[in-house]
């Protein structure tokens, strides 16, 4: 996604939480527009458990952020959804397996060898949203590159 410079202004430097401010840029009559013919392939690697902890402080530090624009209502509401960590991974793993295998047929296989490391990855993820969920963010933002 890239952003005018002027429609950033007044972000701050945490500008984890892109959902609401674009929210926020849509109802300041800010215009989002997209072009089907541009196509990204984004390739991030990591080792193995650093890949894990990455994972972790993503999830810590998006739902930490987000903690602090609820009321109390949705807090309660979001901690439900995130104490359903094993139910979210169960069907998140095959989910998404099949969601790229529509796009490209070619990925069933592959798809279907990566579960048991998807579910590893969705499930460091998801502890990340609990935990910042529970407790804030932390430092969790400076881990991310």
């Amino acid at each position: 996604m890239s952003f005018k410079r002027r429609a950033l202004w007044g972000w701050g430097a945490g500008g984890l939480d892109d959902g609401r401010n674009r929210v926020q840029l849509r109802e300041g009559g800010g215009h989002l527009v997209t072009d089907g013919r541009i196509s990204v392939v984004h390739v991030q690697w990591f080792p193995p458990l650093e890949m894990c902890v990455y994972l972790f402080h993503g999830g810590r530090a998006l739902a930490g952020s987000q903690r602090q624009h609820l009321s109390a209502w949705q807090w309660w509401r979001r901690l439900g959804k995130v104490l359903l960590l094993p139910v979210r991974v169960v069907v998140n793993t095959p989910r998404i397996a099949i969601r790229a295998a529509r796009r490209d047929s070619t990925l069933w296989f592959p798809m279907l060898r990566c579960q048991p490391w998807l579910a590893l990855l969705l499930t460091f993820y998801f502890s990340g949203e609990l935990v910042g969920h529970l407790f804030g963010p932390g430092r969790s933002p400076y881990h991310l590159r």
